[in-house]
């Protein structure tokens, strides 16, 4: 029997934390299994993207390791995941819980099944492409009262294909051992339609809303999507006919002390 020692883990690790719930419900009665914070998450994503019967069948295949259907329900209903809320208090307590003070930020699209779901627990509806407002989500977007409100929206607004997908990586010293996993700070249903001057604006309030944090922002990163790369552009003011925003002289900015064993190339 192999034994796992909490010495020899590391926090971050998602693998240990799984084979240590393992190791730990083996020794208790069937109604007395323990689920730690990170299990209970991982649980939750796994009955989201995977559905009930998957989940169920690894569930009675793995023993020990997930909760049951009943205790994700209920972890879900206390913590929802609310489409398009830009998770800034929870990230900064997964940096805090790290010692991490710095990020790169990351977004990229995912082709999806359009299709509408009613949230029961935020009373709100799920699978229409998300309105922006100079570039940002805004949050329970659909939310309707009369069955006849729901039939207007299903017949004029247009639903997701994509879903836009933003992730946080923290920048951690190297004498962590390993990389801190990255975290979602939002996700939300889109059909792409939006402008660079808006996703310029969207990357200065990210940007804004971390700094207030105490966390620093060292860069954006995403797929060669024309829009973004021309975003890119007017950012650094590269190939720009007129300055459309002007953040260069932005208070915010700071500066990086390069290391001089670096000197060969810069």
């Amino acid at each position: 029997m192999i034994q796992i020692s909490s010495t020899n883990t590391n926090s971050s690790d998602i693998l240990c934390t799984l084979l240590n719930t393992i190791d730990l419900n083996r020794h208790r009665s069937s109604n007395n299994y323990r689920y730690s914070l990170p299990v209970l998450r991982f649980a939750t994503c796994l009955f989201i993207l995977a559905g009930i019967y998957v989940y169920e069948y690894i569930r009675l295949n793995l023993k020990f390791l997930l909760p049951s259907i009943q205790t994700v329900k209920k972890y879900y209903t206390h913590n929802p995941f609310s489409e398009a809320k830009l998770h800034f208090k929870e990230s900064k307590n997964y940096l805090d819980s790290i010692e991490c003070q710095f990020i790169f930020l990351s977004e990229d699209c995912s082709a999806i099944i359009p299709k509408i779901e009613y949230d029961s627990t935020l009373n709100t509806f799920n699978g229409f492409v998300t309105p922006l407002l100079e570039g940002i989500p805004i949050e329970n977007a659909f939310n309707y009262e009369s069955f006849e409100q729901l039939k207007l929206a299903i017949e004029t607004k247009t639903r997701a294909k994509l879903v836009n997908v933003h992730l946080i990586q923290p920048i951690h010293d190297r004498t962590l051992g390993l990389a801190p996993p990255p975290s979602v700070l939002a996700a939300y249903g889109t059909d792409n339609k939006l402008t660079s001057i808006d996703i310029v604006k969207k990357w200065i309030m990210i940007y804004q809303e971390f700094f207030s944090r105490n966390i620093r922002v060292l860069g954006f990163s995403t797929d060669g999507d024309p829009k973004y790369l021309r975003s890119m552009r007017i950012a650094l003011n590269f190939f720009v006919k007129t300055q459309t925003l002007n953040i260069n002289n932005n208070k915010l900015s700071f500066k990086i002390n390069i290391p001089s064993s670096w000197s060969t190339w810069y």
